[in-house]
């Protein structure tokens, strides 16, 4: 358990010293299928070498924390669907409603042929919420891929006027203290992975209209041998009209 902790944080710090030097560059959205997707499952989503009960575990950890908070989920809108394990998780809790949206034209193809009665959107997640609202936003390992900081920013602004009154957004990530830190680096020096302070979250989230913000940590890592995605939950309401958080 202590190794893998050491292992994180030795990630993070490493990730920031790199930021501050300026060694990173966001990379560009074609990357995934240009890079990544070799090939499309639940397994290939956090690694093509990401042996499959541990992907599993992995899943089922973050699944458990979901299920302690939600509320019924509604109509649900699934960011960055990858392969499409959240679509068919909310849709066994009985979803009203499917929508999914990715960046990646390969993964876009594998979801519309599972999900045939989802809404499938290829592109990017500001320009498929705009003029849709959801009871529920699911954004499991997604949101620490948009690197560009103005990207974000219009991201969670989008999800929060998607959201109706009361409705909940859920957000996988990190979480910590350390703002803006790149953790994941390309072979041209790009990275697809940026870490935001707790703090500035929870400023972007009530700046959009989000309350009742809180993390739920995910110590499920402690206990597998291979590095895991980091998927702490930090969840949220959607306030009334002219309620401040």
């Amino acid at each position: 358990m202590l190794r893998q902790a050491w292992r994180r944080k030795r990630k993070v710090l490493s990730g920031w010293l790199k930021t501050r030097r300026g060694r990173a560059h966001p990379y560009d959205s074609g990357w995934w299928d240009r890079e990544f997707y070799a090939s499309i499952s639940d397994r290939a989503t956090i690694s093509q070498a990401m042996p499959a009960h541990w992907a599993a575990y992995h899943y089922a950890s973050v699944e458990l924390l979901l299920l302690r908070h939600m509320r019924p989920v509604g109509d649900v809108c699934d960011l960055g669907s990858g392969a499409g394990h959240w679509l068919k998780f909310y849709e066994q809790l009985g979803a009203q409603s499917l929508t999914g949206i990715d960046v990646s034209a390969k993964a876009v193809t594998h979801l519309r042929s599972s999900f045939p009665d989802a809404t499938i959107l290829h592109g990017g997640i500001a320009e498929h919420l705009s003029g849709r609202t959801f009871d529920t936003i699911n954004a499991i390992g997604v949101m620490f891929h948009l690197v560009d900081d103005a990207q974000w920013a219009e991201a969670v602004q989008a999800i929060g006027r998607a959201l109706r009154p009361g409705g909940q957004a859920f957000i996988g990530g990190y979480f910590g203290w350390l703002d803006r830190v790149d953790v994941q680096f390309n072979a041209d020096g790009t990275s697809n992975k940026r870490l935001r302070s707790l703090p500035h979250w929870r400023r972007a989230l009530h700046g959009a209209g989000i309350g009742s913000v809180r993390v739920v940590r995910n110590r499920a890592y402690l206990h597998a041998p291979c590095s895991l995605p980091e998927s702490n939950i930090l969840m949220g309401r959607a306030l009334p009209v002219g309620i401040s958080p």
